[in-house]
């Protein structure tokens, strides 16, 4: 998965790459308001993770305050210098860990049209999808067959 993908799975997005040399770049991001928290943990586990390998490459992440129209915003930075491929492949993921520890799974819904299911046969309610005039499921193939 690219890095822009698994980063767009925590609510960010790449504006702007910069690279400075095979050693040196840097990373200009929007968050989403809604899933700031997610990013928060992403790069909190990237800088633990950068501690570590400071041999090897370096990660600053910090916001970039700019004005636009007359009013101040800001980008999420973060400048990798060293093997910057080696970091993005961490970052990206580190950010598919998150967003998938904060994902939920549904095991069961409902279906639309009755507020309890009833299986029947003998009245003509099966379970699934089913031609109710006739009283057979929809995937009997002899019933059409036999036509």
């Amino acid at each position: 998965m690219k890095l822009g993908a698994a980063l767009g799975r925590i609510g960010a997005s790449i504006v702007k790459e910069v690279k400075a040399g095979d050693d040196r770049s840097t990373l200009l991001l929007r968050v989403a308001e809604d899933k700031g928290d997610l990013w928060v943990e992403t790069f909190t586990e990237l800088m633990l993770q950068a501690a570590g390998r400071k041999d090897v490459w370096t990660a600053d992440v910090s916001k970039y305050f700019f004005t636009q129209n007359g009013t101040v915003r800001y980008f999420w930075r973060i400048i990798v210098g060293g093997k910057t491929q080696e970091a993005y492949e961490l970052l990206g993921r580190i950010a598919l860990e998150v967003s998938m520890r904060h994902t939920k799974e549904i095991s069961s819904f409902p279906l639309v049209g009755r507020a309890e299911y009833v299986r029947d046969p003998a009245r003509g309610l099966f379970k699934g999808a089913h031609n109710r005039s006739e009283g057979l499921p929809m995937d009997v193939a002899a019933h059409f067959v036999a036509r």
